[in-house]
């Protein structure tokens, strides 16, 4: 449903892409921006916002455990149009990166979603 909505940033997290119907569904609708970051990055952050209670993280050692889910989903994330590595990168640069890939790709998309239909 979101999908289909005009000029709409979707963020679905992690857990959305590793289903090929998910992953259809996303490139039919527009540009896919992939967001990453090395594992102990990720878990710092998670920590850092007091989100250490996700459940895939629960009872593990959280690098460990992100650096399994990242391999297992990485055939997902490598179908996305463009990837951006935020482990160095503040909230404002990652916003800046989505939005220079997004007027990079303006001209494509339309093409490309057809091909998809």
């Amino acid at each position: 449903a979101v999908a289909n909505e005009p000029a709409a940033l979707v963020s679905p997290g992690g857990g959305a892409a590793p289903t090929a119907r998910a992953a259809r569904a996303m490139r039919r609708s527009g540009l896919v921006i992939a967001l990453t970051g090395k594992p102990e990055a990720l878990a710092q952050r998670i920590e850092a916002e007091g989100r250490g209670d996700r459940p895939l993280l629960a009872g593990s050692d959280a690098v460990e455990k992100l650096t399994e889910i990242m391999r297992d989903r990485a055939r997902w994330y490598d179908r996305a149009d463009f990837s951006i590595d935020t482990t160095d990168l503040s909230v404002e640069a990652c916003v800046g990166a989505v939005q220079a890939y997004r007027r990079l790709a303006e001209g494509g998309l339309a093409a490309r979603a057809r091909h998809y239909s």
